[in-house]
């Protein structure tokens, strides 16, 4: 594409000024030059929940939650460049990161939600359920290949040749398909287990819908904004982008941040002791963490296993002995008749 000179356009009423560079009035998805502020201002916001969301893995010792922090990285770092757009002369290369990161950080969310589902599940099903199993690799398979459909066809869709356009849109529109497609199965699924088994774990159900709910919300904007011609809504408002957009995904990492999504689905509470016995000490250690076992030369130490299906809320329940009945005059004399019969 060739470097524009400063001009401005008019479509619809609406003046657009075209800096040098290679954003133009018919670049696809974006027909605006992005207010800077608002933008570094939203960066600034994913930025904050990139910390509390790294502050609440790590106090909860959930590795896994881990997955939500490097989304919002790539949300923050695609506002941050987007707030750039109006101030850089390479703008076409960085307009198209913010595309792919943003599509990367809202797939690492739906991620994020099929592992938090799948949490839900073992805890409902057992230790050893299939279905958690699947959950996690059909959404895995989906995320892997929407982010790879997006990288070819971000920068295919900038180019001037018209085939090269329509293979573009068609990667996006197929990847942001089974992007919506997977979401709405996550909130059926959802709502299968909240209505036939835990009704009364609100929590885990408002992390769940809030989490397939949203990501529909910025799916269904996405595909809309790739399929509909380039002077609709989704391309020409920046009010729409932010609320339709970044807003879902923001609100996605609140409510799981509110609502301490890594020690809610981690269930330490529900888990039985694991009890450690050493022989030459006569004494028992009770955790709901497994303590390193001792070096293989020790032969007295040994941890003792805990049921797979510990999981599951009441599958465990502390054994309690009855009293041994104190033997009377009768039960010896019953004794003696039968050993000197």
């Amino acid at each position: 594409m060739s470097l524009l000179s400063n001009q401005t356009f008019s479509t619809s009423g609406r003046y657009y000024l075209v800096i040098p560079g290679d954003i133009k009035v018919d670049t696809p998805y974006l027909q605006y030059i992005p207010v800077s502020d608002v933008a570094y201002g939203i960066g600034g916001v994913f930025a904050a929940l990139l910390l509390a969301t790294l502050a609440t893995s790590g106090l909860a010792r959930a590795h896994m939650f881990g997955v939500a922090t490097l989304a919002s990285a790539c949300l923050m770092v695609s506002q941050f460049l987007r707030g750039s757009l109006a101030v850089n002369t390479a703008r076409l290369h960085m307009y198209q990161a913010t595309l792919i990161l943003n599509t990367c950080g809202a797939n690492l969310l739906m991620l994020m939600a099929a592992l938090l589902l799948s949490r839900w599940v073992r805890f409902l099903e057992g230790a050893n359920s299939p279905f958690a199993s699947l959950v996690v690799a059909f959404v895995g398979l989906v995320v892997l290949s929407t982010i790879a459909l997006d990288c070819v066809g971000v920068p295919l869709v900038f180019y001037e040749n018209p085939w090269y356009r329509h293979v573009g849109h068609v990667l996006r529109i197929t990847g942001m398909s089974a992007t919506l497609g997977t979401s709405i199965i996550g909130l059926l699924v959802s709502l299968w287990k909240a209505a036939t088994n835990t009704l009364h774990m609100i929590a885990e159900t408002i992390c769940m819908f809030s989490g397939f709910g949203l990501l529909c919300i910025w799916a269904s904007f996405v595909l809309a904004q790739t399929k509909l011609p380039p002077a609709n809504v989704t391309g020409t408002s920046e009010v729409a982008f932010y609320l339709l957009g970044m807003l879902p995904l923001g609100l996605l990492l609140l409510v799981w941040v509110a609502l301490n999504a890594p020690r809610l689905f981690s269930y330490e509470k529900d888990l039985p002791p694991t009890y450690h016995v050493d022989s030459r000490w006569s004494k028992r250690f009770d955790s709901h963490y497994e303590y390193p076992s001792l070096p293989p030369d020790n032969e007295y130490s040994y941890p003792v296993r805990v049921p797979a299906d510990v999981y599951r809320r009441g599958a465990y329940e502390s054994e309690t002995r009855a009293p041994e009945r104190q033997e009377t005059l009768e039960d010896k004399i019953q004794h003696a008749i039968l050993k000197y019969a």
